[in-house]
């Protein structure tokens, strides 16, 4: 019995540093961001500004949002939309959504700029 307790308690620790490994191994974009994606439990490191092309749909959850630079922007283009679940940003100073949509449930969004120009924006304190 103690050789078989031993068994699944090196596999319970294998499953556990998987688990861990595969968490917030990072995405990076940078410029324009021109397909779909939908990411969770990462953090996504933007160099420069980032543009989110017309139609595309972007969804982040229970992740950070890093710019490189200290003085970043991100724009939602026409029909393009951008949802952020409990997501903590750094360095950026201002979003414009320019025909597109943009939601946002608790963000951790420090002094930054919302620019709304032909577009819509719901915002969801918690």
């Amino acid at each position: 019995v103690s050789g078989h307790r031993l068994l699944l308690a090196g596999l319970s620790c294998c499953l556990l540093v998987l688990l861990l490994s595969g968490r917030g191994t990072g995405e990076e974009w940078s410029g324009e961001l021109v397909e779909d994606a939908a990411l969770a439990d990462t953090t996504v490191t933007v160099a420069g500004n980032l543009t989110i092309q017309d139609g595309v749909t972007v969804v982040l959850r229970n992740s950070t949002l890093e710019f490189a630079d200290n003085a970043s922007w991100l724009a939602v283009g026409e029909s393009a939309s951008l949802s952020l679940w409990d997501v903590e940003c750094h360095n950026l100073t201002s979003i414009e959504v320019d025909g597109g949509s943009l939601f946002m449930s608790n963000i951790t969004l420090p002094d930054a700029e919302l620019r709304i120009a032909n577009g819509s924006a719901s915002l969801v304190a918690s």
